[in-house]
C-alpha cells in the first residue's frame, strides 16, 4: 500500500505556524481581519494532523517493534496526538466564541497557541529524524557493506550456489523463501518470502540476525 503520511506531514505544521503568527501580528497592529485568516488556518491545520496521524498509523509497519527507531517513533506519535488534542481544542474554543479571536481569556487562548506550535514543531522535528538519520520510510542503506579487497595471493571468491542454503525467510521463519527475493547485508545474502519483508529487514537487520531469532 502507497505510504501518503509524507505528502501529508508539512501541511499541520506549516498551516499551525503560520495562524499563531497571524494572531500575534493582528493583536500587534489592531487587524481584525488577520484574526480570521488565522482562523481558518488553525481549522485547515487541524484537518490535515488528523490525515497526519491516520496515514502514519498505516505506515507503523515500518517501524522496527524495538531499538532506537521504535522509541523516536512513539515519542513522535505522543507529540503528534498531543498536537491535534489541542489543535481540536483550540478550534472548538474559537468557534464557540462566535468564529473570532476569544476576547475573554485571549492570553490563555495565545498560549495555547504558542504551545501548539511548539507541539508540532517537536513533531516534525522527531519525523525528521527517522527519515534523514535512520531511514525509515526510505530506500536509502545507512550502513553500506563493506567493499571486499582482494590481494593477488587471494583465491577469487567462489560463486554463490544455484539454491541458496536458506530455506526460510528471515522475517517470518514459518514460510519457504523465494529466491528471487533477496538483500545483501555486510556482503551476505539473505532471501525472503516477499518484498514487504524485505523492506522490514532492510529497516532493521541487526534485530532480525539476532541469535534468538536465528534457533
Amino acid at each position: 500500500m502507497e505510504n501518503f503520511h509524507p505528502l501529508v506531514v508539512h501541511f499541520p505544521i506549516a498551516l499551525m505556524l503560520f495562524a499563531a503568527v497571524m494572531d500575534i501580528a493582528a493583536l500587534l497592529f489592531r487587524r481584525e481581519e488577520w484574526h480570521t485568516v488565522a482562523k481558518w488556518n488553525l481549522l485547515a491545520a487541524t484537518i490535515f494532523g488528523l490525515a497526519a496521524i491516520g496515514t502514519g498509523l498505516l505506515a507503523e509497519e515500518e517501524i522496527p517493534s524495538s531499538g532506537i527507531k521504535h522509541e523516536i517513533a512513539e515519542r513522535h506519535e505522543l507529540f503528534a496526538f498531543g498536537f491535534v488534542g489541542l489543535a481540536t481544542l483550540l478550534t472548538a474554543w474559537r468557534w464557540w466564541a462566535g468564529g473570532g479571536f476569544p476576547r475573554r481569556w485571549k492570553w490563555g487562548h495565545l498560549a495555547g497557541l504558542l504551545l501548539c506550535a511548539g507541539l508540532v514543531g517537536v513533531t516534525g522535528h522527531l519525523g525528521g529524524k527517522l527519515v534523514f538519520e535512520h531511514g525509515v520510510g526510505t530506500n536509502l542503506r545507512l550502513t553500506p557493506p563493506p567493499a571486499v579487497k582482494e590481494t593477488p595471493a587471494e583465491k577469487p571468491l567462489p560463486k554463490e550456489p544455484e539454491s541458496p542454503s536458506q530455506q526460510k525467510c528471515m522475517v517470518m521463519p514459518e514460510e519457504d523463501i523465494d529466491p528471487n527475493i533477496s538483500s545483501v547485508y555486510n556482503g551476505k545474502t539473505y532471501y525472503f518470502c516477499c518484498r514487504k519483508c524485505v523492506r522490514k529487514f532492510e529497516a532493521d537487520p541487526e534485530f532480525y540476525l539476532t541469535p534468538d531469532r536465528q534457533e
